[in-house]
């Protein structure tokens, strides 16, 4: 199924989340888990990205909005994956979103 690549940018609260050793692990390409978190109280729109079962961070901000609708419609296939800007001591993962187009 080809893929449209919707957003490429830095996770958001990554530095908050987890601890440098565990970024050190992180492989570009991996697959990573959004989670919709409706009840966040700072954001309505949050969507959390995992790692495996591990917090990575958020969708930042500025795209909460539309990715937790195209999520919450079910008509799309979103797919994250680990960018290729992994800088532990900074605590920066990119990632990518990727829409799948039938």
């Amino acid at each position: 199924m080809p893929r449209k690549l919707l957003i490429d940018h830095a996770i958001a609260g990554t530095y908050h989340a987890v601890d440098a050793d565990y970024l050190a692990i992180l492989d570009e390409g991996e697959t990573l888990k959004l989670v919709r978190e409706p009840d966040n109280k700072y954001d309505p729109h949050a969507v959390r990205i995992d790692h495996g079962e591990q917090k990575l961070g958020y969708i930042p901000a500025l795209y909460s909005q539309m990715v937790s609708a195209l999520i919450d419609s079910k008509l799309v296939s979103l797919r994250a994956t680990v960018g290729d800007t992994v800088v532990p001591k900074k605590a920066l993962v990119h990632f990518q979103l990727w829409l799948d187009v039938p």
